[in-house]
């Protein structure tokens, strides 16, 4: 049936409604606003009201999502600059350690008599 009413039709067009109610608010034009508003059945307008309300309800989900991901986010940040602070700092270490070999090396070479070689 082409007339019939669906579900589907009524959301749909709750929220073509809801676009237009959000736009007449925004632009400021009470006249324009009152004058769409006052053309619209109770059932249309109560239909709005819900399609504004799910709007909210998702936007709200959704800000609770970033905000929880945020939070995991800012999470793995600190363990990853904890992690990169203490490799520094190995890194440094054993930099330190190789420095102090290479001396060690570089002593017990100068140290060490010459074999087979003679001394000019």
């Amino acid at each position: 049936m082409a007339g019939e009413l669906t579900l589907a039709k009524v959301e749909r067009r709750a929220n073509e409604n809801t676009t237009t109610l959000l736009e007449l608010i925004e632009s400021g034009d009470r006249g324009a606003l009152q004058s769409w508003v006052d053309g619209k059945s109770r059932t249309e307008l109560a239909w709005m009201v819900l399609a504004l309300g799910a709007g909210y309800l998702e936007r709200e989900a959704e800000a609770d999502r970033l905000h929880i991901t945020d939070g995991i986010i800012r999470r793995e940040n600190e363990v990853l600059e904890n992690a990169n602070k203490r490799l520094f700092a190995e890194k440094r270490a054993l930099t330190d350690k190789v420095l102090e070999q290479r001396q060690i090396n570089e002593a017990r070479a100068a140290a060490a008599p010459t074999k087979g070689r003679r001394v000019a």
